[in-house]
Parts: structure tokens; sequence; C-alpha cells
């Protein structure tokens, strides 16, 4: 727990911080500080500048509202010790589920697959399941965002028909110079398509090294590392003895009394945490409706994919 208090002890940090620099507010620190925020942002964009296009104003909702969420969730809870990991269990299903419906971040990349391994780490397979249609290709460039997501594919969603040259391409990537984190990354994914235990063990802690080392992310998501947790939790849905014989990483931002609750508890799915005031109750609608999937023919569609995924929400939502 050593890492959980100091993430509260660096937010408050960060809040005195920009409290003396900007007189701002934000991060807030308690939940009245939390919905007087969002209460203003709803006020300012959907009231006093009120949104016509519903496409629009849903992708709006998600980014302006629920990605504060992402802030401000853990601090919530990480607050309150003793840690209640059902709630823990159900702060990352929100937060992987808003980052996942933030239809201004629709592209295929390192960024979106890390949320659908946030939303594992609550359970919660309908973001692998429905973020690429069954068609989708196996992509060539020779970057991480496409190793990583050709590999998912082969060994999440089981298309053996790029198996082939999935691995092939991810052995020509790893030839090359690459960061510990992104090279773990993908040996640990070639590793479950092996079948391979102690490999992947021995990947998914250097990936725990690996991530403090990246210069991309902040310091509240290297003390808890919630997608390292889906990593881990990715075997268990593709092959349940395969996962029984995986060692769990040792490293502060893993939490082992996390996974020590799932196993006692069956791996439940995560719910909604927090529910939005009766005023923003669509973006709760929104939070709690069926993950569209786009077809291909949609993705490449000159009409912004995000309008696109948006509207199919709303059509979701409204019947």
């Amino acid at each position: 727990m050593k890492n959980i208090k100091k993430f509260v002890r660096l937010y408050l940090e960060d809040l005195e911080a920009k409290k003396a620099k900007w007189g701002t507010d934000y991060p807030p620190q308690n939940w009245e500080e939390f919905e007087e925020s969002i209460r203003k942002t709803h006020y300012k964009y959907f009231v006093e500048e009120e949104v016509d296009n519903p496409d629009i104003r849903t992708g709006l909702l998600v980014s302006l509202l629920a990605d504060d969420f992402v802030d401000f969730g853990y601090y919530a809870i990480f607050s309150n010790l003793p840690l209640d990991f059902q709630d823990l269990n159900n702060v990352i299903y929100q937060i992987a589920r808003s980052q996942h419906l933030n239809v201004y971040d629709l592209m295929v990349t390192g960024t979106r697959f890390h949320y659908i391994l946030r939303a594992l780490a609550a359970n919660d397979t309908e973001p692998a399941d429905t973020f690429l249609p069954d068609d989708a290709p196996c992509y060539g460039v020779m970057r991480y965002a496409d190793m990583v997501v050709n590999l998912f594919l082969v060994v999440y969603r089981k298309r053996e028909d790029l198996r082939e040259r999935a691995v092939a391409l991810a052995e020509k990537y790893l030839k090359s110079k690459r960061s510990l984190f992104d090279r773990s990354m993908v040996e640990y994914l070639m590793a479950l398509i092996d079948r391979d235990a102690k490999r992947a063990s021995k990947a998914l802690q250097e990936v725990c090294n690996g991530y403090q080392k990246r210069g991309d992310v902040d310091w509240r998501e290297k003390c808890f590392v919630a997608e390292i947790h889906g990593l881990y939790r990715l075997a268990k849905f593709v092959d349940e003895e395969l996962f029984a014989q995986l060692k769990r990483p040792e490293h502060p931002s893993f939490l082992q009394e996390f996974e020590d609750w799932q196993q006692a508890n069956g791996y439940p799915k995560g719910q909604l945490f927090y529910s939005y005031p009766e005023e923003m109750d669509y973006l709760n609608r929104i939070l709690r409706a069926k993950l569209p999937t786009l077809s291909m023919d949609e993705l490449r569609s000159e009409e912004k994919t995000g309008i696109i995924f948006a509207r199919r929400l709303n059509e979701e939502i409204n019947g």
C-alpha cells in the first residue's frame, strides 16, 4: 500500500502547486469540489453555449465531463484507507469506460490499447470485444501500437489468420532497439500466443520495470498501473490453465492485495462507481450503453470516425 499513500501525497502536492501558481481548485480535493467543477463545465458548454448536434454533444459530454473522473476517481478511494477493493474495481471500470468512450480518441493506437487493458483490470471485456471489427487487418507499420494490436487480435480475438504475419512483424520489430516497456509488452503477448508461462511471467515483470521509465506518463499512473493488472488478467481470459501458471510481478505499482481480492471474489466485472447529477443523466446513459463496433468501412470513412461512433452510441441509447 506504500504507493497508494504516495499517490495521495503527490496528488495533494500537485493541487497545492496549481493553487499557488494559477489560483485553481483543480484537481478537486473532495466530492463537493468535484461536483462543483463538473456543474460549471456542464453549464458553460451545454447550457450557456447549447450544442444542437446530438452526435457532437455526446462526444463533448464524455470528453469534457467523464474525463474529469479519471483524475479524481483514484484519489477519492485512495484517500480513504483501508482500501475497499470493490470500490477500486468499480473506479477502474468507470475510468476505462470513460476513456474508451472518448470519441475524440478513436484511432487504433497504443493509448487506446491501454484503455482496453484497464477495462480488463476490472474484468470488463466489452471494449476488447468491440474496439475493432472481426475483419480487422494485420497492421504492418513498424511501431509499438501496430505490434501490440496485431498480437492482441491473435491472442484474444483468436485471429489465427493473422498469426503468422503478426508474429513475423513482431520478431522483426524486436530486432531493432526498443524501450524496455515496448519490448516487454510485445514479448509478453508473444509468450501468451505460445502459451509459455515462464516467458510471459518474466516479460510481465519487465513491463512493470519499463513502465517506470516511460517519459509519456505522469506520476499518478506510475503509482498504480491498472493496465498491468489488465495485462496479467488478459491471460485468464485467454487460457485459465496458462493464467494459473503465471507468476505475478513483484513491483510497488502492482497491487498484490487487489489480485488476492479478485481471486477470492471470482473476478467480478466492475460497475459504475459514480452517477452524475440528474441534469447530466444522459452521461450516465452513455456510460451504461452497449459499446458499438465500427466496421472497417466506417473506420476508413471520410466522415470523422468520432462522429460515426457517437451517432451509433445515440442510436443504442435512444433505441
